[in-house]
């Protein structure tokens, strides 16, 4: 599997302390929840409830995968049916990490929410969960972390491509190398060449014209993309 955020002892019981935190407020709120009915049938991804029917006492929950945000840059977009670029240019680094939140219950284990978390202001070495989300993308993004552990070459960095404008999340992956010596400028940081080794489509829109849950090329991610209608909103 492609490399993950690895975080330091002390930030994960931080961050779990945090997650935890936010899972007691949703027991709280909801004590006695219940599977909403679907309408007309059809289940929606707002009547996702993985609290119904667990008692707190026997659950456990685990902090589990912590990805980079990576989005789309300012304007790029609107670019997409247009450039020849690669993500490597396209896409710029948020700051948050998005964490997995895994439910073990009833002998069975489970990817149910995720937290995102920022920089704490003056404490860079600290984190703070901005956002906790139960929702079913965190299964999807557990599911395309599971494709990854097959068909990724493991020295490959992973990334996550949150694009909520598309209604697209993906994991992307790249690896990294020292540009030859004579490309180096005397007294200035190393300059390393990045290149994309596929990407693999967690969640998008049934029109989305790439398959979902396979390794496809950032050349076909960035013609998919560039087919997509926008809107507003979150992937929650």
């Amino acid at each position: 599997m492609a490399d993950l955020v690895q975080l330091s002892d002390e930030l994960s019981r931080s961050v779990a302390r945090q997650v935890g935190d936010r899972i007691a407020e949703e027991y709280a709120s909801a004590p006695d929840a219940v599977h909403p009915d679907p309408v007309d049938g059809v289940a929606r991804p707002s009547d996702f409830s993985p609290l119904a029917g667990v008692d707190v006492a026997a659950a456990e929950f685990r902090l589990a995968e912590t990805f980079e945000v990576w989005r789309l840059r300012d304007g790029a977009e609107k670019e997409l049916g247009t450039t020849g670029e690669d993500l490597v240019t396209l896409a710029r680094q948020t700051g948050a990490y998005r964490h997995l939140i895994r439910l073990a219950y009833g002998g069975a284990e489970r990817a149910v929410a995720f937290a995102q978390s920022v920089v704490r202001v003056g404490a860079p070495d600290e984190r703070v969960v901005r956002d906790f989300y139960f929702s079913p993308l965190a299964a999807e993004l557990d599911e395309a972390v599971m494709v990854a552990d097959k068909v990724v070459p493991e020295e490959a960095v992973t990334r996550l491509l949150c694009l909520p404008e598309l209604k697209v999340e993906a994991l992307w992956f790249v690896t990294t190398a020292a540009a030859p010596a004579s490309r180096q400028n005397a007294g200035a940081p190393p300059t390393r060449y990045i290149t994309t080794r596929g990407v693999i489509v967690a969640s998008a829109p049934p029109r989305f014209p790439e398959p979902t849950m396979s390794l496809i090329s950032s050349t076909a991610f960035v013609r998919a993309l560039a087919g997509m209608s926008q809107g507003m909103g979150l992937l929650l």
